[in-house]
């Protein structure tokens, strides 16, 4: 049972923005609202979507310029390089977000980076 009501004012321009996002997903607006708000609360750091992708963004790229620093790859093992980082996209964000919040982290994808280039 839902005892408590979360109200917020917004212009006509962001309603008419929020009500077609409703729309797209079939929902009605406080649906849409309700689920996107669980949907942020739920997560383990309170970051928008925009700064989630930038966050990812970097870490990738931080981890394959560790690894290019490393040593020089062939077109092969930096296809391979390419492949993996987009297959732990997201893990490479929450690596990062793990390390500055101090929780470290187990089972790095840097380490599923470094086996494929063993194989190589």
């Amino acid at each position: 049972m839902k005892e408590h009501v979360i109200g917020f004012r917004v212009d006509w321009n962001e309603y008419q923005e929020i009500e077609r996002q409703a729309e797209q997903r079939g929902e009605e607006v406080s649906e849409w609202c309700r689920n996107l708000a669980l949907s942020e609360a739920r997560k383990p750091f309170g970051l928008t979507a925009s700064e989630r992708i930038l966050l990812e963004e970097i870490a990738v790229l931080r981890t394959m310029l560790g690894v290019l620093l490393k040593r020089i790859l062939s077109p092969e093992e930096m296809n391979e390089l390419r492949e993996n980082v987009n297959q732990y996209y997201e893990e490479y964000g929450r690596q990062v977000l793990e390390k500055r919040s101090a929780k470290g982290s187990e089972g790095t994808p840097e380490g599923a980076v470094e086996e494929t280039l063993e194989r190589v």
